[in-house]
C-alpha cells in the first residue's frame, strides 16, 4: 500500500484504534465531560458548542425559534421533516444530522 506524505495508511492504525474510532462516530461512546467544574460554573452542556451553520439552517433556527442541534434527533427524519413544514427534505436532514453529530465529536 503506497503511503502518501502527511496521511497514514490503513495498517498503521491498530485494531483497537479503528474501532474505538468507529464506535465514537456512532455515538456509542459517551463525550467526557470536563475534569473538573469550577465552584460558580455552571454544569457542563454539550448543547453550548456551536457548528458553522448554512443559511437555510439559520433560516430554520429562526423561523421555528429552536436550536437546530437539539430539535434534529427528535424523531424520525420524517417528523423532523414534517415539524419543518417540509421546507427541507429528508436527505437535507440526513446530511444535517451527519455534520452536527460529526461536529459534536470531534469538539
Amino acid at each position: 500500500m503506497a503511503r502518501v506524505q502527511g496521511e497514514l495508511a490503513l495498517s498503521d492504525i491498530s485494531t483497537t484504534e479503528l474501532r474505538r474510532r468507529i464506535m465514537k462516530e456512532h455515538g456509542l461512546i459517551p463525550p467526557k465531560p470536563p475534569p473538573y467544574f469550577l465552584p460558580e460554573q455552571d454544569e457542563y452542556d454539550e448543547s453550548t458548542i456551536d457548528f458553522p451553520k448554512t443559511s437555510l439552517m439559520k433560516y430554520i433556527e429562526t423561523k421555528y425559534n429552536i436550536k437546530l442541534r437539539l430539535d434534529i434527533y427528535r424523531g424520525s427524519i420524517n417528523d423532523v421533516c414534517s415539524r419543518y413544514g417540509w421546507e427541507v427534505d429528508r436527505a437535507t436532514i440526513s446530511r444535517w444530522r451527519k455534520i452536527i453529530r460529526r461536529y459534536l465529536i470531534d469538539s
